[in-house]
């Protein structure tokens, strides 16, 4: 369900990550005090009169300082990008104007070592089998399929017309998940056990979409982005509810961050503005687990006119700050 314009709210100011001056070694930290020092990949936009290149282009920021690093820079649109499993390549979708876009390798410094000539999105680099990604069928479908180097397509799932599936997020053992929407039905979380998806790739026998199982109230999620946290246990993703801006009587949906416990199918709000405590009017999308679990990052703005990257510790909310407060640029797709 799309989510209703709103006036473009003030950017909220919110504290800043401490500068490296600050984290000197010589300086004790109690253990799990600041976030795994792990780069984040995202990409990002603004408009001309920022940045001549402003078409979509990758990005790096470091969770401990906020510094950040510019991976492409042209006039093509370069978006989702995901971690080699041992973190020295990167995956992405590149597009070049009208033209279906594609998938890049790159190394850690930006440099495109490969094209992959498949007409795919949102990709995800599994350390069983190599990349996963969104691809389009005809009749209005979108599979999750798994997209060999040399450009062989082999799909996971077989959806029906009408039915696309998006935000594909992998884990080892607990399986794929994705944001089921149709063009009858609201959206919905939808999950493929590991040894599902391991079948569906060995035998060339895609799982149907009416096989995976649905996670949470159905029109409760958003295609903005999910995460699996590092156990398996629980997932993060984006939650599309009525916040405290009323519109002809009724609240304006509001994109928020949820996260979901699996085996008791209990939700924790990691943002809610139902009551006007958040900030009224700014949307929440793109959520990523530390690789220890311990923090939450996902991007906070206004739609597609900007977004900040922020950083929370779970087990404690007070730690909420902005990793990358500018309001100049869009930012989504975080990988961490």
């Amino acid at each position: 369900m799309p989510v209703a314009r709103k006036p473009v709210p003030t950017a909220v100011e919110v504290p800043t990550i401490p500068g490296t001056e600050r984290l000197s070694p010589s300086r004790p930290r109690r253990p799990g005090t600041l976030p795994p020092g792990r780069e984040m990949l995202f990409w990002s936009a603004t408009t001309p009169n920022i940045d001549p290149h402003y078409s979509e282009d990758l990005f790096g920021v470091m969770p401990r300082t906020g510094v950040v690093r510019r991976l492409t820079d042209d006039d093509a649109s370069d978006r989702d990008p995901d971690w080699g499993p041992r973190r020295r390549r990167i995956v992405s979708m590149r597009g070049d104007g009208a033209d279906p876009p594609y998938l890049t390798i790159r190394d850690r410094a930006g440099t495109l070592i490969r094209t992959i000539d498949v007409p795919a999105s949102q990709p995800i680099w599994t350390a069983a089998f190599g990349i996963l990604a969104c691809v389009w069928g005809t009749g209005d479908r979108t599979d999750i399929a798994c997209i060999g180097m040399t450009g062989q397509v082999r799909n996971v799932t077989a959806a029906q017309p009408g039915e696309n599936l998006y935000s594909p997020a992998w884990h080892p053992t607990a399986g794929l998940l994705a944001t089921l929407g149709t063009s009858t039905s609201s959206t919905q979380l939808v999950h493929a056990t590991a040894a599902a998806v391991t079948t569906a790739i060995t035998t060339g026998t895609p799982i149907p979409v009416s096989a995976m199982t649905p996670l949470g109230t159905a029109g409760s999620s958003n295609s903005s982005g999910s995460s699996w946290s590092p156990d398996g246990l629980s997932i993060a993703y984006v939650t599309s509810r009525p916040c405290a801006t009323i519109a002809a009587g009724v609240p304006i949906n509001q994109l928020d961050i949820a996260i979901m416990n699996l085996a008791s199918g209990g939700v924790r709000l990691i943002t809610d503005d139902s009551a006007g405590t958040y900030d009224d009017g700014l949307n929440d999308d793109s959520p990523v687990f530390s690789p220890d679990g311990q923090w939450l990052a996902w991007c906070r703005g206004y739609e597609d006119g900007w977004a900040q990257i922020m950083l929370e510790r779970l087990d404690n909310p007070r730690t909420r700050r902005a990793l990358v407060a500018d309001t100049t640029r869009y930012r989504a797709g975080l990988c961490w």
